[in-house]
């Protein structure tokens, strides 16, 4: 008779959803599983130390030893490593050697005393892919140059709180020109050199820039995201309020030369909490030429940017709105009834009314969005005065319930959000067995369900229910 865990396709599937002491386990429990389970056990290490002046020093020392064998005897495994503290007691991780897979590294240095070590050790591992570098004080030119040669196969670099010292800057650039993925958060970083502006980004596919990047002047920022022909993902979000001006002055240059199809390949565009008006956002938008990813949560995005969004509405995957106060309720409509490939939306408050009927049949209305994993949305009830009135609003949240029963691939849903003006909890969305809310028995997926705001008083039988029908269910938040 077969057994499952006999066959090595098995044992490797389900070794990427145990966490490290499981996989452990698994290794002690049967030594023929450890051709499948210990380069998972041993591919991604983070190493740290809390240890500085303590009485069990010795004893803690024998064992980071002891842990530095067994990561000696499966250095060939090793693919990710994160150094969060580079020493342990007088032994520095960076002296670890080659690593012959390493690919992503990611280190926080409060010292910039072990940069000479961290450039050995990044010497000896000519693999890495990846790079991340967090809370660097300043990084010389000579730092640069030594990672250039050191690191001829690097696609992705993450900067967060780094300053890169200004002169000469041509060896972090040179080393920008062969990345594939730039992120930039909190960093200081020195103008462009004129002679290689052109080149600095010319690989890049996907660019991050969150906060601010002190130094550039709108010259600079314009250099950087024009550079950039290949761009398939843009990320530009929350620029410090005293930056405003640079950053509106940009996204308005941004916008003037995206019409022109300057980023022909740009499908992922995200820039919530970002200063920019209806008519800038609507020019980007209407020059792509395909819309995988929308994200604008909190800008004034409303009438021209959804004409211009219009076009996409079949395609698009993921569109958060959140928080763009300027966009009207047969918006929201129209998306729910024509975005059959929307995996994520995230929208504003409607009327339950735009969406469902207290009478008859509501196919006409019904949302074709039924691969959506995760949904933020809030309905609004008018308030039952009368008794007929009451009724008649639970009618309607039975329907709104029945509506969101049909998106079984539903793992992610928030029902809460921003009242309006003078709303009470009776005009809120009730998660009660009474109103409906046992119509998500479909949702058999569901991990997380939120309902902030909303007033909700779920009782033992609401909580038994859930308990019952979503296995999955990780968080309640209410």
């Amino acid at each position: 008779m077969l057994v499952p865990l006999e066959l090595p396709e098995i044992r490797k599937h389900i070794g990427v959803f145990l966490e490290k002491l499981d996989l452990a386990q698994c290794v002690r429990v049967n030594k023929a599983w450890n051709t499948d389970f210990l380069p998972q056990l041993w591919e991604k290490l983070e190493l740290q130390s809390f240890l500085y002046e303590m009485p069990v020093v010795n004893v803690q020392r024998l064992r980071q030893q002891k842990q530095l064998e067994f990561l000696d005897k499966h250095r060939d495994f090793v693919k990710h490593i994160r150094f969060k503290t580079p020493w342990f007691s007088g032994f520095s991780y960076l002296d670890l050697g080659t690593l012959p897979n390493l690919e992503d590294v990611s280190l926080a240095l409060a010292d910039n005393f072990w940069l000479e070590k961290f450039l050995e050790f990044i010497s000896m591992n000519p693999s890495i892919r990846r790079l991340q570098l967090t809370r660097v004080s300043r990084l010389s030119p000579v730092f640069w140059e030594k990672l250039l040669s050191a690191c001829p196969r690097l696609e992705y670099l993450s900067l967060r709180r780094v300053a890169v010292e200004p002169a000469p800057a041509e060896h972090f650039y040179a080393l920008c020109s062969q990345l594939r993925h730039l992120e930039l958060h909190k960093v200081i970083l020195p103008p462009i050199p004129l002679p290689i502006a052109h080149d600095a980004f010319r690989h890049l596919r996907i660019l991050h820039i969150e906060k601010s990047v002190t130094g550039y002047t709108v010259g600079d920022m314009m250099q950087l995201i024009s550079g950039c022909p290949e761009l398939e993902k843009l990320r530009w979000e929350n620029p410090y309020k005293k930056e405003i001006s640079l950053f509106e002055d940009t996204i308005r240059k941004f916008s003037r030369l995206a019409v022109t199809g300057a980023w022909y390949r740009l499908e992922n565009l995200h820039l919530s909490r970002a200063y920019i008006d209806d008519m800038d956002l609507a020019g980007i938008v209407s020059s792509l030429r395909r819309i995988r990813c929308l994200d604008v949560e909190g800008t004034k995005f409303g009438y021209l940017s959804f004409e211009a969004l219009r076009p996409h509405l079949k395609e698009i995957e993921v569109l958060n709105l959140h928080r763009c106060r300027n966009v009207d309720r047969a918006a929201i409509v129209e998306i729910l009834l024509s975005c059959p490939q929307l995996r994520v939306f995230k929208g504003r408050r409607i009327h339950a009314k735009d969406v469902v009927s207290t009478h008859g049949d509501i196919s006409y209305r019904t949302w074709v969005c039924t691969s959506l994993r995760e949904l933020a949305l809030s309905f609004e009830f008018e308030q039952g005065v009368t008794e007929e009135e009451q009724l008649n609003k639970d009618r309607m949240m039975t329907r709104v319930f029945e509506q969101l029963s049909r998106l079984t691939k539903l793992e992610t849903l928030n029902l809460g959000g921003y009242k309006a003006t003078g709303t009470s909890p009776d005009s809120e969305m009730q998660l009660s067995l009474s109103k409906g809310f046992g119509k998500l028995s479909t949702l058999r997926g569901m991990k997380y369900i939120c309902a902030p705001r909303t007033g909700q008083d779920i009782g033992e039988n609401e909580v038994n229910w859930m308990i019952k029908h979503w296995e999955e269910l990780e968080v309640f938040d209410g």
